[in-house]
């Protein structure tokens, strides 16, 4: 997760070249993982990570549906997700983790709406 990210950035900066672009390598494959998990979240409300436990979005219950659309309803707003400040990588302020978790629950809600009774 976030952790791995920090670590892996911070082993760059090594001064053995061959070193640092063996891990820069890691790093970028280890970042599309995350990308596409921001970018799953952010565009249609979805964890992919329900059982790894690495994004810093996570369900705040262990409840089946709550990654799901069942279930979607005023407690699931409040409560049903959380930030894991452990699993924020360096490069993401709490602040923006919070617009990311109101951006994901906001889509959830709105592809929610969008299905009818």
């Amino acid at each position: 997760g976030g952790a791995l990210l920090g670590h892996l950035h911070g082993q760059t900066l090594t001064g053995v070249p061959a070193l640092a672009d063996s891990l820069r390598a890691v790093l970028r494959r280890c970042q599309r993982v995350f990308f596409k998990q921001l970018a799953a979240w952010m565009c249609h409300g979805l964890l992919l990570d329900r059982h790894a436990r690495e994004f810093f979005v996570q369900p705040a219950r262990e409840a089946a549906g709550a990654a799901s659309w069942e279930g979607m309803d005023a407690e699931e707003w409040h409560s049903g997700f959380r930030i894991a400040p452990e699993n924020l990588p360096p490069f993401v302020e709490p602040s923006v983790a919070q617009d990311v978790l109101f951006i994901g629950k906001a889509v959830r809600v709105l592809k929610r709406s969008g299905q009818g009774p």
